[in-house]
């Protein structure tokens, strides 16, 4: 076992020479406030960052957040499943929240129509905060894409829209109360995760910071809550396989994220067992392995519940698809499939690297092209910025983690593949790279483990300095991306 093992093993997640990253008076003050901690940089710019894009982005200019903010809603009146009614799926609800969509975006939200870029100047839209609920006027409102999204992720939002709908505030003011919630909880899933994080922290921190990660938690997108939960169990897990063993604590910090990602979103499942090599090595396996079968239970067993308890087979997915249908396409030509699935891989790589740094709005307000090439250089640099003598995976945890991530990206090009492609299409349609932000913490630390630059101190400070800079920067620029695609002053 390795010497930085070895100290995780006593609680010391830190790297092995301690005195060796304590700055001294040659590294100078700039060194000494960089060093200090890649969780606080991210409190501090992701708060920032987050909130302000909480106010410039117009009402429901984030894919899905009309039905997001109707599965809210229907979850701080206690409705725990959406209702069907001829074929669509949503909820009785007040009407003047569909009227509130209306005044904003035009035609059906449901299986992701793109909305235009239209002009949404703040001003005009603060107008709407005196447009009252009207609780009792009620209509049935179709969200079937979300209907039956389970509500772990929506619980910040569900909470706000219930103590905003108590203070009498109208449906804009609910739906910002919403954002603020869950971009508030999300920031601090975010800071936890980033300060658990034993190895790649610092480039950790880039990712958590991605203008398209910033995006999602400013919006009421439970993808927020996703992000947040993978990132933090993966922090946990990760600490779990360098020490060989889990405290309590982080037995139930890990069922509870993973509870909360994988019954929203069950493509992610393969990150529950991302501890598993602590099973099979050092003592306790018996401790261990019970430890893992928990959150595995706890997980898994959650969502299988659900998906029982919500679904229902009345529902009309989308015209001209069948998953039925399709899976049986994948089961009776694998080898085909898999073709499909590299070649749509490489096909969409372009679009798939764009739409995880960030492709605002409805997919319809990309960045400046250097804004893409960006976050590669402040890759480079977080990096750079790890400590020389810090904690590395050992090969076979490299090895599993490399399993993961590709049994992740598989399940997630496959549900693509299932509802949005017709049967025995030669491509994957509908995936976007926001889907795979959540493994991003899992693929920096098994990189990181393979390959290391040995720098200095003070040189890893300043290519940390370097990559907060050019975080700055990326945020500052999607800002300015949304002000100026939808006139917001």
């Amino acid at each position: 076992m390795s010497e930085q093992s070895e100290q995780l093993r006593q609680g010391l997640a830190r790297p092995t020479c301690r005195k060796s990253l304590i700055p001294t008076k040659e590294d100078g003050l700039v060194s000494r406030a960089v060093q200090l901690k890649p969780a606080l940089v991210y409190l501090l710019v992701g708060l920032v960052g987050i909130i302000s894009m909480v106010v410039l982005t117009p009402p429901f200019q984030v894919p899905d957040e009309p039905g997001h903010f109707y599965r809210a809603y229907q979850l701080s009146e206690l409705q725990l499943r959406g209702s069907v009614r001829n074929g669509k799926a949503g909820g009785m609800l007040p009407s003047s929240l569909s009227e509130l969509f209306k005044n904003f975006l035009s035609g059906d939200i449901t299986w992701y129509t793109w909305q235009p870029v239209v002009a949404r100047p703040l001003r005009q839209t603060m107008l709407s905060l005196n447009r009252p609920l009207e609780p009792n006027t009620r209509e049935f409102i179709d969200f079937t894409n979300v209907a039956f999204y389970s509500p772990m992720a929506y619980l910040p939002q569900a909470i706000a829209i219930a103590g905003g709908r108590w203070m009498g505030a109208g449906p804009l003011a609910l739906l910002y109360l919403a954002r603020l919630a869950n971009a508030l909880v999300a920031v601090a899933l975010l800071t936890w995760a980033v300060r658990l994080m034993p190895i790649g922290r610092e480039a950790v921190m880039l990712a958590a910071l991605l203008p398209m990660v910033v995006f999602e938690c400013a919006s009421v997108s439970p993808d927020a809550g996703v992000i947040g939960t993978a990132f933090l169990f993966t922090a946990v897990a990760l600490r779990a396989q360098l020490r060989d063993g889990w405290t309590s604590g982080e037995v139930v910090v890990a069922a509870i994220s993973g509870l909360v990602f994988c019954s929203e979103k069950p493509v992610y499942a393969p990150l529950l067992v991302l501890g598993f090599p602590a099973v099979l090595t050092g003592v306790r396996i018996k401790q261990k392995l019970i430890v893992q079968l928990v959150i595995l239970v706890v997980a898994l067993g959650a969502t299988v519940f659900w998906i029982f308890f919500s679904l229902s087979k009345t529902v009309t997915l989308l015209s001209g698809m069948n998953p039925t249908n399709q899976l049986v396409y994948i089961y009776k030509h694998p080898f085909v499939y898999c073709k499909i699935f590299v070649y749509s891989l490489i096909h969409y790589s372009v679009f798939y690297y764009k739409s995880l740094v960030g492709i605002l709005g409805w997919m319809r307000v990309p960045l400046p092209k250097f804004a893409y090439i960006l976050p590669l250089g402040a890759l480079l640099l977080g990096f750079l910025a790890q400590h020389r003598d810090g904690a590395r995976l050992p090969a076979y945890a490299v090895a599993w983690n490399a399993l993961l991530l590709t049994g992740s990206i598989f399940l997630i090009m496959t549900s693509q593949y299932l509802i949005f492609t017709h049967v025995g299409s030669q491509a994957i349609l509908g995936a976007q790279g926001r889907y795979f932000i959540p493994l991003l913490p899992l693929f920096i630390a098994t990189a990181c483990s393979v390959a290391r630059l040995r720098l200095s101190p003070k040189a890893s400070s300043l290519a940390f300095l370097g990559m907060t800079a050019i975080v700055g920067v990326e945020i500052l620029i999607a800002d300015i991306a949304i002000v100026r695609a939808y006139q917001v002053f």
